[in-house]
């Protein structure tokens, strides 16, 4: 891949063709996403004042061991992998990110089945994009009832992220408060 530094992060991306995927690929990545990752659906900012602001999906495996990070890069063929360089006593973290709409779609598809706590997250996301590209498709664009719906799941995941469920049992993070 190629490597550059660039204001205390590495960056690197290669254009790697992804492995065939075994069922204990899927159900490693899955684990590792349950522990270290992340899926969410964020407000952008428009680089234009032409431009409306939009929604985008992101998910994001970050930790301190390089070499998952990179297996999780080779193994799918997504994305790109990111450090943040830090100083002692604190350590380096790498990060795997997709942001592309149809490689989330892919990967949280793929692992799916084998999600023990993100599943429902990921089941919202998914159901979305699903709804919503059916209505688009009918219909031709994005109408405000889309934008608003786009909210909504933006908020519902926000408030999903608060809560833990285990094999059907719902508990709280320390801390957090649920309205």
């Amino acid at each position: 891949g190629v490597a550059a530094q660039t204001r205390g992060k590495l960056r690197c991306q290669s254009r790697a063709k992804p492995r065939l995927m075994t069922e204990l690929d899927k159900a490693y990545l899955a684990g590792i996403f349950d522990g270290e990752g992340c899926v969410g659906y964020y407000n952008a900012t428009p680089t234009s004042s032409k431009r409306p602001a939009y929604h985008h999906a992101a998910v994001i495996i970050t930790m301190t061991d390089p070499r998952i990070i990179q297996w999780v890069k080779e193994i799918t063929g997504l994305g790109k992998v990111s450090s943040s360089i830090k100083t002692k006593p604190r350590r380096t973290a790498y990060s795997w990110c997709i942001g592309k709409k149809t490689d989330v779609i892919a990967f949280l598809s793929i692992i799916r089945p084998y999600l023990k706590l993100k599943g429902d997250q990921v089941d919202v996301l998914l159901a979305h994009f699903a709804l919503e590209a059916d209505y688009v498709q009918r219909h031709g664009s994005v109408t405000p009832e889309i934008v608003e719906s786009r909210q909504q799941i933006t908020d519902t995941l926000k408030r999903m992220k608060r809560e833990i469920v285990v094999e059907g049992v719902e508990t709280r993070r320390a801390g957090s408060s649920i309205h």
